[in-house]
Order: structure tokens, then sequence, then C-alpha cells
């Protein structure tokens, strides 16, 4: 089969993630599969040799804001044109797009140009905290699509609430967890550290994690906490540190190569965040064999993957106190060993392999 991607770019993220693990795993099925981004920079994430890039040029700068806006009209055209002409000259049986810009641009091409090419949208975030007019712009572009795959329930039931006659195929599809970032057995290491990774903006409560922190190396000292990732926060979390006296327990590393393997040598991964589509990072720290700490998403997913006391603990978003409730526990418990193996068989269910050919089956089944 023939697939085209289309994606802003390839940098460090989770839809990033999801989608270099499957076109590897797509082309490893023998599938051909080109990758369309709005700029020529490298991806992140290694991708095999068979997969080929389509890289837009460069993104306009948002520094001079005027000239960024009067840019912009001729951007998206040119962006549309270069999609939708590629499309038809590929002929794909199917064209896939990760977030929204990118998720725009498909559904248009299919509404405009190639009407008989198969569009499926990835929904990646939750559409009922985007403003009214993101909203309106999603309810009017996605029904042109043939599909749209979400990554939870609760944004499936978000689509099939609205205008349901004229909404495509809603499905809901796991990520695929890279089987190259997770080892084969089994490594409990006992490293005093917690680790926490995302984007340093809001939506991570990243100020919750280390307000927690700061409560519980009351009671053991010996701890540190490990936040990686960047971002605009970045300022006022460092500031947080200082403001709690937290110089040299608390390191934020930046953006770092195969994170993963930093969080692996932690004692237990932290998930603080109030808004997760699907926590990519928390799944690939569980299928690793390490104890968790999250807190409970509005989507239902980590009371999915979490039964408290058995493979980690879960508290409220926001919730300091229980956040570090949760970490004494996490470090008091008799046998952590047993927590890890009990994490380390959710590998089974969302090991690329398995998902990744769900993905392919469930692309192969759309019809126009």
């Amino acid at each position: 089969m023939k697939f085209i991607f289309l994606i802003p770019g390839l940098r460090s993220g989770g839809a990033e993630r999801v989608m270099a693990t499957l076109a590897n795993n797509f082309v490893n099925r023998g599938s051909f599969v080109k990758i369309i981004t709005f700029t020529d920079e490298e991806s992140y994430f290694p991708l095999d040799g068979r997969v080929i890039l389509d890289g837009m040029g460069q993104m306009p700068d948002r520094s001079d804001r005027i000239k960024f806006i009067s840019t912009l009209p001729a951007v998206v055209c040119r962006r549309f044109f270069h999609i939708a002409w590629t499309i038809r000259k590929d002929n794909p049986d199917a064209v896939l797009s990760f977030c929204n810009t990118a998720n725009y641009l498909n559904a248009m091409q299919k509404m405009l140009v190639n009407r008989k090419t198969v569009s499926v949208i990835s929904e990646r975030s939750d559409p009922e905290r985007y403003c009214r007019g993101v909203q309106w712009l999603c309810r009017l572009l996605y029904m042109h699509a043939d599909a749209v795959i979400c990554q939870n329930r609760v944004v499936k039931k978000y689509f099939l609430s609205i205008r349901k006659k004229h909404m495509p195929r809603v499905m809901v599809l796991p990520n695929p967890v890279s089987e190259t970032s997770i080892p084969d057995r089994i490594v409990y290491r006992k490293n005093n550290y917690f680790a926490a990774a995302g984007r340093l903006v809001h939506e991570k409560r990243f100020d919750v994690l280390i307000l927690a922190f700061a409560e519980f190396i009351k009671i053991h000292p010996e701890f540190r906490l490990k936040i990686y990732g960047e971002g605009p926060l970045r300022k006022k979390l460092e500031n947080l540190v200082k403001e709690k006296g937290l110089e040299g327990y608390v390191e934020l590393p930046g953006s770092v190569r195969d994170v993963m393997k930093k969080i692996q040598d932690a004692s237990c991964f932290i998930l603080s965040s109030e808004v997760e589509g699907f926590p990519n990072v928390l799944l690939e720290a569980m299928c690793s064999g390490m104890p968790v700490i999250s807190v409970r998403l509005r989507t239902g997913i980590a009371d999915k993957l979490i039964i408290n006391g058995r493979n980690g603990y879960l508290t409220d978003i926001g919730d300091v106190d229980g956040m570090c409730r949760a970490m004494c526990r996490i470090i008091e418990k008799a046998d952590l060993g047993e927590m890890s193996c009990n994490n380390f068989k959710i590998r089974e269910l969302y090991g690329e392999s398995r998902v990744s050919g769900k993905w392919l089956q469930a692309l192969s089944s759309i019809k126009i």
C-alpha cells in the first residue's frame, strides 16, 4: 500500500514520535511511505531509509509579526498546492495527517482537489479545550475527511455528538510504543531520583510537581527530581525552584536525545499534566517496567492503565499534597519489583508491531 503522511514538522514531540514509529513499521511491512512536512528540518526521531521525506522550506519568521501576518496567506497557499499536487502525482491509498494545520490542509485538499483519495485525520488533542473559532474550523473541515482517528473515547464522543450525519467515520486507536525505546527485560533501578518529561508549558503542570517535591524532600532529602524538556515556562519554573530553595534538588536538563533512557534510570516516572490526549511518555515508562505516578486525566486513560498500588499510584490534577503522598508511597512500598513486573506486561498490548498493525488494518478498511 502507498501512504502519504502530513505533519508540520518532525521535532521532538508525541505526535512526531507516533508518526515516525508508524512510518518505520509500515515500510517494514512493504508499504510506500512519504512524509510531507512544512520545514526542511531532519527528523528528531530515527526514520528508516526507505521513508521519503518531502520538506517545504523554512517556516515564516514569527519574530517580525507584521511580516509574518502579511506573508501567511501566500505560505498557506503554497503549502496547499504542494500537498494537493504531490497527492495527485503519487496517488496514495490514504493520506494521514497529524496536528491541526496539517489536518486542515488534508481536509481542504480532499474537499477541493483529490476527492477520490482516502483522507484520514488524526486528532491529537481534546477539541473541547479549543477556543470556539478552532472548534468551528474543525467541524467545518473535518466533515470532508473520510475518517477521524482519536486517541481516546472522550474525544470520539465529542465528534459523534456534533452533526452526526455529516461527520465521517470516527474511530479510536492507541499510540504505538517504539520497541527501540524500551528494554527487552526489566532492569529496575533504585537511583534516588524521580523523572518527568514534556514541554515546559502550563498544561504539563510542572509547577505542581515541583511544589509537591518541595514537601516530599522534607521527609526524604536524599531524593532528586529531573524534568526533561524545553519551553516558554523555563524561566518561571527556574524561579520557582529558587523560591523554594530547591537548587541542587531539582534539575531542568532541557531537551535531550534518548530521553527515555534517561527516564529509565530513575526510581519512578511522574505525569502531572492537566491535559493529555494519550500520554506517550507515561506508557513508554510503564512498558519499560517503571513504577509510575499519574494524575487522573479527564480522558480516563490513566485510570485505564494504572491500578492504585499494583503498578503505580493515581492522584488528582493540581493536588500538591496528593502527589507528595504518592511519592512517599512509591518509595516506601516493600516490593517495587512486583510493580515493575506488572507494568512490563503492558508492552504486550501497546508494542509497536501490534498497534501499528491495527493502524494499518484500520487505514486499509476506510472507503470513500
